[in-house]
């Protein structure tokens, strides 16, 4: 299976340079988070604090369920 190549954007740096950047595409149902910072910078810092082993155990939610 191969791989598509990524489209590229096209953008002047600041020495008049052409600069080609790749575009990521991102699912509509997800793009509010990568326009909201506020949400992505709690995102990352739960990332974060998961990966250091900071988080805390809630428990089983098991007893919060209907028989679901």
């Amino acid at each position: 299976m191969s791989m598509a190549e990524p489209r590229k954007t096209i953008r002047p740096d600041s020495k008049g340079r052409n600069i080609l950047e790749p575009e990521v595409e991102v699912p509509g149902a997800e793009a509010w988070l990568w326009q909201n910072p506020s949400a992505i910078k709690s995102v990352q810092q739960g990332l974060k604090d998961s990966f250091e082993g900071k988080l805390l155990n809630p428990g089983s939610f098991v007893a919060n369920t209907k028989g679901e």
